[in-house]
């Protein structure tokens, strides 16, 4: 376990984007993105392998707590190239928010 260095506040978070892995299919990850948006004022990116998924996930999220909240990026975390595209795609839509958190939910059964 690592020693964290000096205090941390989670208001510090606000307004900066949480970037979940596996979030699409109402899991963890869909749980964590809610808690994101609604209890730390984050928005979020939702990566997924599949099209439908982020889409879906993305617009529930939108339609829930407001436009903008969220996005859905088709991402392999597998791939070091579909995470390069996904963080250019991050921050061509959230140009004023830094990564705040990112949550590596992302399993194969």
């Amino acid at each position: 376990m690592s020693r964290q260095q000096g205090s941390f506040d989670l208001k510090n978070l606000s307004d900066r984007v949480a970037v979940v892995t596996g979030a699409g299919n109402n899991g963890i990850g869909w749980g964590i993105c809610r808690h994101a948006i609604s209890e730390l004022g984050m928005r979020v990116a939702v990566l997924d392998l599949h099209e439908r998924l982020v889409s879906d996930a993305a617009a529930r999220l939108n339609d829930e707590f407001g436009n903008g909240c969220a996005i859905g990026v088709i991402c392999d975390v597998t791939r070091p190239e579909s995470l390069a595209a996904a963080l250019d795609r991050i921050a061509l839509d959230f140009p004023e928010s830094s990564i705040g958190a990112v949550f590596a939910n992302a399993g194969v059964i």
